[in-house]
């Protein structure tokens, strides 16, 4: 009987382990850690990303790692928000923006012609053509839509009620429309070897040039002069608009099965079958550079200011030329041949459109990929909103609207120069920044709008910080003042004087008093409403950051001799000092007051007690880290990086999350009890805002709501193993 009892425990323990495989700590890791290998193997060589995601995120359920956090990450980071899709019976051609952002247009092999609304999706209209619609293009005022089909018509109706407005008949399929920019006329590319241009209004037409074979793109001039036109007889040809008189032409090896004019008129690109694309000069046809294709050009269009060009290939890459030397500037691979590229409006994004069923938009100047959207098959067309934010892909009877990349983004604030220091209200309503050489500005953080602006300070490139009730703000600048502002109002309510340029101000818990760091090496407490003087600390370098304890007893200093230190805030008393490797550039207090966080120029985080100066812990990372915060917890440390912003374990000393940004990280606050973490980052002339989740469990809610499936149970058994029971990733989904 005992004997039985034993074999029956035996048995019951047997089955808890086939049913929980993962019961050990180092079963559990190892097996985490290959599932993000996998899908890190994925992500880079496969179109879906949903595979690489349900991947990362069944690493995840076993064990934090930072591996496993920072590829759901970077997999959410490349998905874009789908805000609608909206399926065609028939294979749709082409997609395209209404100039004001209000509509999408589609063109499609159902026979119809539709107009969307851009925000959700609604069907504005639809024309019900006799044949298939191949090629549709807004007027520059959004008031009409031209659309050429395989009956060889080309139309022109009313964007908002679909009304027909005119006709012109040729002899063959309407392969392309483009209206001029003046609105007045569309050119139209057809199978009947012909370039025709006609009366918008009217359908009459004023000029038709003859070629050799089928014309498969045209373009108008930026002045509405000229219309350039790719034949399959291996030319391009730029004609007069209204004549039709040609003003130039150039012979191709193979067949032109793209062009553009460049946005200031001053040169023409144009690619096709001979692995080539070229730039032409627009008013004399003479070639001024040649931009080397590894297969045939399949698309070409030029960035807003004239000075790139990109080119999409068969071979399935896209390359980003600078248009006067043909010198190459980034390059995307994708699978699949790239029938479509479009730049962003600001031109710092490319757009491309691939057999593989992708839309992936890329950084031009880089060649990072930022988004990518996943269809059921090619891509034939894609546009850019007005805005830049989003993207409209059309996919076999498929058209799709999705916003850029997977960070949240909360606002963005454009200033026409450099965006230097930033600082984050308490309550997340404000957001300043240094806006020139003796001015800054309070910006609506929500809306981007500057509230106030504040003048005369005589350079504040060093410091800015608010106060934690978000009521004042304190300015540090390079005259040896630190200046207190009214937040909302921009009114100076007092002025402390240090005795060299503030490279740091920070308000005690109850704003009532203000801690400077000075170049002068030293550090002072000053009465926030007077300006008065309370304390001078000592130190023995140029202090760069500062901060009060909650409590306000103490202050910490990091400075450039390598040292953090603590002091008592009133009498100016050292309690305890950490010296580092290279300068400290960053100081905070935990909640509770008991730690001391730092980060500095030797690409380390550290943790010591507030009392001793004992450190607890120490993170290296991979670059310099600018400033440092405590989650409201206590049990986290963010460490900000140019690139990343980067979350550290105190009771592991482990590294447990790595965040991508949206730029140079400048300020950061948490939000949704600690949940959520908004980060302001510097781009160029932009701030950047970014709300992304902190938490395991956040970061599980998100990738779930972007997911549309589960693993299959094939999926499950390749990846996971048949031994391991199935279970769905995200319960919500089928």
């Amino acid at each position: 009987m005992v004997a039985l009892a034993a074999s029956i425990v035996i048995l019951i323990a047997l089955a808890a382990i086939v049913e929980d495989p993962w019961d050990s700590s180092a079963l559990r890791a190892d097996t985490a850690l290959s599932l993000a290998t996998q899908a890190g193997n994925l992500r880079t060589a496969a179109a879906d990303l949903e595979l690489p995601t349900l991947l990362a995120l069944e690493s995840l359920r076993r064990i934090r790692l930072l591996d496993n956090d920072r590829e759901l990450r970077l997999d959410l980071a490349l998905q874009p928000r789908m805000l609608w899709s909206v399926s065609n019976a028939g294979k749709i051609r082409s997609v395209a923006f209404s100039p004001d952002g209000r509509f999408v247009a589609t063109a499609a092999e159902d026979r119809t012609a539709r107009v969307f609304e851009a925000a959700g999706g609604k069907e504005v209209w639809r024309m019900l053509e006799p044949s298939w619609v191949l090629a549709v293009a807004f007027s520059p005022d959004g008031k009409w839509l031209a659309a050429g089909g395989s009956d060889g018509t080309a139309r022109v109706f009313e964007a908002a009620g679909g009304k027909e407005l005119s006709r012109l008949t040729e002899e063959g399929p309407v392969i392309a429309v483009a209206f001029s920019p003046d609105g007045m006329w569309v050119a139209t590319g057809s199978a009947d070897r012909s370039a025709r241009v006609f009366k918008a209004s009217s359908g009459k037409q004023i000029a038709r040039v003859a070629e050799g074979y089928e014309v498969g793109a045209v373009a108008f001039s930026p002045d509405s002069r000229a219309v350039a036109a790719a034949g399959d007889d291996h030319t391009v040809r730029v004609f007069e608009a209204r004549s039709g008189k040609e003003r130039w032409r150039a012979s191709e090896p193979d067949r032109v099965l793209a062009i553009a004019f460049s946005p200031d008129g001053q040169w023409v690109a144009a690619g096709g079958g001979d692995f080539t694309a070229r730039v032409f000069d627009a008013a004399t046809g003479k070639e001024v550079s040649h931009l080397a294709a590894r297969n045939s050009v399949l698309a070409v269009a030029f960035s807003p200011d004239s000075k790139w060009v990109a080119v999409g290939g068969e071979d399935g890459t896209v390359g980003v030329f600078w248009a006067g030397s043909g010198q190459e500037v980034s390059r995307l691979a994708t699978p699949g041949p790239v029938r479509t590229v479009a730049f962003s409006p600001d031109g710092k994004w490319v757009a491309a459109g691939s057999a593989d069923g992708t839309a992936r938009v890329f950084d031009a100047d880089s060649g990072r990929e930022v988004s990518r959207l996943t269809g059921q098959g090619p891509l034939t067309g894609v546009a850019f909103s007005p805005a830049g934010q989003c993207v409209a892909g059309g996919m076999d009877g498929t058209i799709s609207v999705f916003e850029i990349g997977g960070l949240d983004l909360v606002s963005r604030i454009t200033q026409p120069y450099a965006a230097a220091p930033a600082a984050f209200s308490a309550d997340g309503r404000w957001i300043a920044e240094s806006t020139g050489s003796a001015t800054a500005a309070v910006f609506d953080a929500l809306t981007g709008k500057e509230a106030t602006r504040l003048t005369g300070l005589a350079g504040i490139e060093n410091a800015l910080s608010f106060s934690p009730d978000s009521l004042l703000l304190a300015a540090g600048g390079n005259d040896g003042t630190a200046r207190i502002f009214k937040a909302a109002s921009g009114k100076e309510i007092s002025r402390l004087v240090e005795a060299g340029p503030v490279m740091a101000v920070a308000f005690s818990a109850d704003a009532r008093r203000v801690a400077t760091g000075s170049y002068n090496k030293g550090a002072r407490v000053f009465e926030a409403a007077t300006g008065k003087e309370l304390a001078h600390l000592d130190a023995q370098g140029v202090v760069t950051s500062a901060a009060f304890a909650p409590d306000g007893r103490f202050v910490a200093t990091g400075s450039d001799d390598h040292t953090a230190r603590v002091f008592e805030a009133g009498g100016a008393r050292e309690i305890s000092r950490l010296t580092e490797e290279a300068a400290v550039k960053a100081v905070a207090f935990s909640p509770d007051g008991r730690w001391v966080a730092t980060g500095g120029d030797d690409q380390t985080a550290r943790v010591f007690e507030a009392a001793t100066g004992k450190e607890i812990v120490r993170v290296s990372l991979p670059a310099a880290v600018r400033f440092v915060l405590f989650t409201p917890d206590g049990r986290e440390v963010l460490a900000a990086t140019p690139a990343a912003a980067h979350v550290i374990d105190i009771s592991t000393n482990q590294e447990v999350s790595r965040l991508p940004t949206a730029g140079e990280a400048a300020a950061a606050r948490f939000v949704d009890h600690g949940r959520y973490v908004e980060i302001a980052a510097r781009a160029g002339n932009d701030v950047r805002i970014t709300r992304q989740p902190l938490r395991a469990a956040c970061l599980r809610q998100e990738a779930c709501a972007r997911l549309t499936r589960n693993l299959t149970l094939a999926e499950w058994h390749r990846y996971l193993g048949p031994a391991v029971p199935y279970r769905r990733t995200c319960e919500s989904l089928p």
